[in-house]
């Protein structure tokens, strides 16, 4: 870097140019030399404004990070790095119509940026926007098909919005690209979505996605056999069924045991307040179905019983 400085100084002996101060900024970070170059050009130089921008950006001057891109931009419009930072230090700066108008320059200019797209939803969601954020996904996918964070991205903005047919296909492809991938939070929603009486943003009610997310907690469930939060939830679907048949009415019993197994097998269990308390809802909760069971049941009757007195004592 000390060679590379001597020989830029000595050729501004030689004759200074706008590019040679900016190349002088570039090794010693120093501003003011790109502040010479924008002046020496009579305020034409889209470069020095630029790096300006870059230097500010790093030391998290948004403020002014913007005002240099918005100028460097003015003279050349077909930067889109720049484009994109400028996207980022709004954000950052929490200016977030203007963080969509560069993003969509960006993309604009260079179609295939998923990092843009995917920004561009971050911001749309910011501004309460969900309709669009999806839609702004759905394009960043088909630039990377394969980025996870992006299919994350997705799957929580599909739920909110109630898109629910979106989010379990996202949530498919999150388990092909990362195998024990989970989202209890979004899983919870998911199932109190398609028990309750609720409708798509097509009008559709949403209990027909029903048996595609059975499928997907069957799935979930044979990758991640040890989270009991995931078993309560598939009991709880499975228990919504229209048709409860007793084979229907077995496999709930069977998924809040295992819940109560996973949740009891966990270190230190007793000594958590919330813990306590799910491992108690759901001893009831079993209680309940063992009394339930024992009443159509015969041979099976008597250990029924005896597990719902224990579930309750």
């Amino acid at each position: 870097m000390e060679k590379a400085e001597t020989l830029i100084r000595d050729q501004l002996a030689i004759q200074e140019t706008p590019n040679l101060w900016c190349f002088l900024g570039d090794v010693t970070r120093d501003i003011n030399h790109y502040i010479k170059a924008w002046e020496m050009s009579g305020h034409k130089h889209a470069r020095s404004q630029r790096c300006m921008g870059y230097l500010y950006m790093a030391q998290e001057e948004y403020e002014k990070c913007i005002e240099c891109f918005q100028k460097s931009l003015s003279i050349n419009s077909l930067q889109v790095p720049v484009w994109f930072t400028l996207g980022c230090a709004c954000m950052a700066a929490k200016k977030f119509e203007e963080a969509v108008r560069a993003f969509k320059r960006c993309v604009n200019i260079d179609t295939d940026n998923f990092e843009a797209w995917n920004n561009m939803a971050s911001a749309y969601v910011q501004l309460k926007d969900k309709k669009k954020a999806l839609l702004t996904l759905k394009e960043s996918l088909k630039c990377n098909y394969e980025n996870w964070r992006v299919w994350e991205n997705l799957l929580v903005v599909a739920t909110d919005c109630g898109e629910f047919d979106e989010a379990i296909r996202a949530y498919h492809r999150l388990i092909d690209l990362k195998e024990k991938w989970t989202d209890v939070e979004v899983l919870a929603v998911l199932v109190k979505g398609v028990t309750g009486e609720y409708r798509d943003p097509q009008g559709n009610p949403t209990s027909q996605y029903k048996t595609r997310l059975l499928e997907l907690f069957g799935r979930i469930t044979a990758k991640v056999p040890s989270n009991g939060e995931i078993w309560r939830l598939y009991a709880e679907l499975t228990n919504s069924l229209e048709t409860q048949t007793p084979e229907t009415q077995q496999k709930v019993l069977q998924y809040l045991q295992k819940s109560q197994r996973c949740l009891t097998q966990e270190v230190n269990w007793e000594k958590s307040l919330d813990k306590c308390m799910s491992v108690g809802e759901q001893s009831l909760e079993l209680a309940d179905l063992y009394l339930g069971f024992s009443s159509r049941a015969t041979e099976e009757s008597l250990p029924l019983l005896q597990s719902a007195k224990m579930m309750k004592s």
